[in-house]
């Protein structure tokens, strides 16, 4: 929701659409045009949804994905990594849809409860794919009360959520928030999901070394830090 949320106040603010053509991000990659059963969502998320039956006893669909040029992308359910500016063939089960998440830039999630547009934002997971060497994206993510039309009136907050790459050195920041609203959370817990990131890494957070946990079923390298004034900044290194 916070990913979503956000990405539908860029249609409100820059009359981006929310389901947009691989052409309105890359309109001078003549691939993007051609791939009408693909699109984006958002900033970070590529679709490709199985529009064909399944073979076989587990009815996998073999799905032909073409990914936009300019970064690698990362297959939301299992993490494999394709490069961009390449097709390449995924097998989708029916519990899955093909959904590939930008590299080097850190998503906004939150954990699951069963009213997700609700709940205020007291925990934040940042999930980050890797970046290529170099990198340094920021995502802003936006938080209003969503409930009412204070937001015209400046009422609302956002948060920079900053990504970098030097060498084997990655970094992540969630910036302080700026901005406030009726029943804004003062304090928030974080949770960072590092997919791709070797589970013997150095970590360290806010400056110390980092106590983290892996998830051996998704691949990831976990680092949590506990409700903290949203005011203040977190950052976490890994070599």
């Amino acid at each position: 929701m916070p990913y979503i949320y956000t990405s539908v106040r860029q249609c409100h603010s820059d009359m981006l659409p929310l389901l947009r053509g691989l052409y309105i991000e890359n309109p001078t990659d003549s691939m993007s045009y051609t791939r009408p059963d693909e699109f984006l969502f958002g900033d970070l998320i590529l679709g490709a949804p199985v529009t064909e039956p399944g073979l076989g006893k587990d009815f996998i669909v073999n799905k032909e994905v073409y990914f936009p040029a300019g970064s690698s992308w990362y297959h939301f359910f299992n993490g494999k990594r394709f490069e961009g500016g390449t097709i390449a063939t995924v097998p989708t089960p029916l519990e899955e849809s093909p959904i590939f998440v930008k590299g080097g830039w850190m998503l906004p999630m939150q954990p699951y409860t069963e009213r997700m547009a609700s709940t205020p934002l007291t925990t934040l997971v940042v999930r980050c794919y890797p970046g290529a060497d170099g990198d340094n994206h920021t995502y802003q993510l936006y938080e209003d009360d969503g409930l009412t039309l204070d937001y015209e009136k400046g009422r609302f907050a956002t948060t920079d959520l900053n990504y970098s790459r030097k060498g084997n050195r990655q970094t992540y920041v969630i910036n302080p928030v700026k901005g406030e609203y009726e029943g804004q959370p003062l304090k928030r817990a974080y949770r960072f999901e590092l997919p791709d990131i070797d589970a013997n890494s150095k970590v360290k957070a806010l400056g110390c070394k980092a106590k983290t946990s892996y998830d051996k079923a998704s691949d990831m390298l976990i680092v949590e830090i506990p409700a903290t004034d949203i005011r203040r900044k977190i950052e976490i290194s890994v070599n």
